[in-house]
């Protein structure tokens, strides 16, 4: 599954369905945390009902084509990033961010995220300041040992950490 922004639709219901009257515009929830969203989107298909001080609310995922599409381009980018460790991310609506030396940064154009890539991966230093080349994740398994090209494995690790948060919806489920 593609990790970022994930986006819930939640919208007001009457109580009583008229045809006549107009539904109720709709509400977009964008949550950083998916696993937070696919509790939330559970506990509303469980419940039947959910309710939002004391108004029934009904709580669904977005599938527009336009948002899918805008994701499929970037796949090429995406995976490209991923197999050399950057840890990518897919933000809504078509936007993508990767951290470099400690600060995120977000690209909306192709070829910007493509020069971001090259940048962070010719600036690779060792703690001398030398230029180390870069391994993948399965060659620096082995810290401190040279591989077979005479260069010495260093360590990389570009991961974001991902805390554990409340969801801000989970008053609402929690009744």
């Amino acid at each position: 599954m593609i990790w970022g922004r994930k986006k819930l639709y939640k919208y007001r219901v009457p109580s009583d369905m008229n045809p006549k009257r107009t539904t109720p515009r709709h509400i977009i929830i964008t949550m950083a945390d998916v696993n937070c969203k696919e509790r939330i989107l559970k506990a509303a298909r469980e419940r039947q009902r959910v309710t939002y001080k004391g108004f029934p609310i009904i709580l669904s995922n977005d599938f527009s084509t336009e948002t899918h599409q805008s994701k499929r381009e970037w796949k090429e980018v995406y995976k490209v990033m991923q197999s050399k460790g950057l840890n990518p991310r897919i933000l809504y609506p078509a936007r993508l961010s990767i951290k470099i030396e400690g600060e995120i940064r977000g690209f909306t154009d192709k070829n910007k995220a493509k020069g971001a890539y090259h940048y962070q991966t010719s600036n690779a230093r060792n703690d001398k300041g030398n230029a180390v080349k870069r391994r993948n994740k399965k060659a620096s398994r082995n810290t401190g040992t040279k591989n077979r090209n005479g260069y010495k494995q260093v360590p990389f690790n570009n991961k974001l950490k991902h805390k554990q948060t409340n969801c801000p919806i989970q008053k609402i489920l929690s009744g």
